[in-house]
């Protein structure tokens, strides 16, 4: 898994990935509050960058 001494590359995530069926749901997660985000894009912001994108969680609303 990626430490703070080295870049996480596409191919570390294929590798952690690989170990899941296709057809498994991937969430994503903000690390403090645990609020789920919402995917948008990838999008590559250099010769060798990708950039994930994510949308913030939807605000509950309650009545």
């Amino acid at each position: 898994m990626q430490n703070e001494n080295r870049r996480f590359t596409v191919k570390d995530m294929k590798e952690e990935l690989s170990r899941h069926k296709d057809d498994f749901e991937l969430i994503f997660t903000e690390p403090i509050t645990g609020d789920q985000l919402i995917f948008q894009r990838l999008k590559q912001r250099g010769d060798d960058l990708v950039q994930c994108e994510f949308d913030p969680p939807e605000p509950d609303i309650q009545f």
